[in-house]
């Protein structure tokens, strides 16, 4: 054997070692890191397994599945419960929604009046979102539909979108108030609501690390429901 195939043979071994000596775990997070309780989580698990690499990264609730399956997240937090093969969602709690509808467009709305709040411009998300399905959902049991107005896939730009007066937008609750809040718009008085699971591949959830993590999530989100 030459001398760079033995060096590059023990390289190879030294990394699987060191690979099962501290097992990495990747968990996909829709936005906003303080909602899914990051930080917790990273704490909690580190004095479960100190030497586990814990690592965070953007994915949206459409995109999880296919993350899943291509290896580049072991597990993903997200909304709606999706029941697509191979994928277990497990969920954690219902997440309130709120419309929130700038004030430059509150003249003729009348509260309660569903008709009406289909026919505003809307700031959408692309399709898949969970929080629009909900909202287009219970639209269409009045006949109608959201006016797409304009499109974003993050919900800060959303509302930012929103408090520039541009188009009605449905938000998590804390980010619809912050909007009543700044004086930029009124909330439409009946709240809509969204399932928030963890995903991971079926089967997957009693091996380690992610065995683990996902008693830490069961924990954390048992002692703090939404």
């Amino acid at each position: 054997m030459l001398v760079w195939q033995a060096m590059e043979e023990v390289r190879s071994r030294a990394a699987m070692l060191k690979s099962k000596a501290h097992p990495g775990l990747t968990i996909g997070l829709k936005t906003d890191p303080a909602f899914f309780k990051m930080a917790a989580l990273a704490n909690r698990m580190r004095s479960v397994m100190p030497k586990a690499r814990l690592s965070f990264v953007v994915s949206q609730s459409r995109n999880t599945a296919e993350m899943l399956r291509r290896g580049e997240i072991h597990a993903g937090f997200r909304y709606g419960m999706w029941g697509e093969e191979g994928v277990h969602d497990e969920m954690l709690a219902t997440v309130t929604l709120n419309i929130a509808i700038p004030n430059n467009f509150m003249e003729g709305v009348a509260f309660g009046n569903w008709e009406t709040l289909g026919k505003l411009p809307w700031i959408y998300s692309f399709v898949g979102c969970p929080f629009h399905a909900v909202l287009r959902e219970r639209l269409f049991t009045y006949g109608t539909e959201p006016n797409l107005a304009e499109q974003a896939d993050d919900e800060n730009i959303m509302r930012e979108l929103a408090a520039e007066g541009l188009g009605a937008v449905i938000l998590r609750e804390s980010e619809a108030r912050l909007l009543k809040d700044a004086g930029k718009a009124e909330l439409w008085p009946e709240p809509l609501y969204v399932p928030l699971c963890f995903s991971y591949p079926s089967g997957a959830g009693y091996s380690s690390p992610l065995r683990e993590f996902r008693e830490i999530v069961r924990s954390l989100y048992a002692d703090s429901p939404r």
